[in-house]
């Protein structure tokens, strides 16, 4: 998957939250630093493979798990 996919991706998923909470942690995260940002994320940030989704399942509804 490209960065350009990636970025759509991002945004169709930002678009379709409903929660005010949900809204202000990614405010949140995007006014961080990379120094601000929990050791989990960078953990699991740095352990994904962007190029990497053979063997993945996209999920698009609740339905379809």
């Amino acid at each position: 998957m490209t960065i350009a996919q990636r970025k759509i991706e991002l945004i169709n998923w930002i678009t379709g939250l409903t929660s005010e909470e949900s809204l202000s942690q990614l405010e949140e995260v995007k006014n961080s630093t990379v120094s601000d940002l929990p050791k989990e994320l960078l953990d699991f940030l740095k352990a994904v493979d962007p190029e990497g989704t053979e063997g993945l399942r996209r999920h698009t509804s609740v339905r379809d798990i």
